[in-house]
């Protein structure tokens, strides 16, 4: 299975994010419904560059009401195509 990278915009204090404590094992995200969910249920919308990511969140509402901070990940490559 091939291994990519991507990114999504997670809440500050989220798993993955820069003020996450170590402790924190889980934190939500904006949803592919522009909606938040939780990170762990693989739902979260996912955008092939970092640029991509911040562009979403500087056109959604969502962004003015949260924290957001926009985080590398890496995994096997989804089911569903990046943003």
């Amino acid at each position: 299975m091939d291994t990519i990278h991507w990114y999504e915009n997670r809440i500050v204090g989220s798993v993955g994010t820069t003020a996450a404590l170590p402790q924190i094992t889980d934190g939500l995200a904006i949803s592919e419904r522009g909606f938040l969910c939780v990170i762990s249920l693989g739902q979260a919308m996912r955008f092939v560059t970092e640029s991509g990511a911040f562009n979403y969140l500087a056109n959604q509402s969502t962004a003015g009401k949260h924290d957001f901070e926009t985080v590398r990940c890496t995994g096997p490559r989804p089911e569903r195509p990046l943003h």
